[in-house]
């Protein structure tokens, strides 16, 4: 599958727009699945909602991997591209 143009440069600005955010997937004192972003001495807890309700842990987890997912999955889905 290729996909290429607009989608895909949108895709590749919005991660360069993030890319030097660090991201971990922690446990809240309540155990469930959070995500945290880290930019120098700085530190949030990104807040995920589904239809604008707090997220489930598995969508907590599907936005934390993402951050790691999307640099290879666009190699993947237009090597030629980058």
């Amino acid at each position: 599958m290729m996909i290429g143009g607009p989608y895909l440069d949108g895709i590749r600005a919005r991660w360069e727009a993030v890319r030097d955010i660090a991201i971990e997937i922690a446990s809240g004192s309540d155990g469930h699945a959070k995500v945290l972003a880290s930019h120098g001495a700085s530190q949030v807890e990104l807040r995920v909602t589904r239809d604008g309700d707090p997220a489930g842990d598995g969508d907590v987890l599907f936005v934390g991997h993402a951050f790691t997912d999307i640099p290879g999955s666009s190699r993947c889905l237009n090597p030629a591209a980058t």
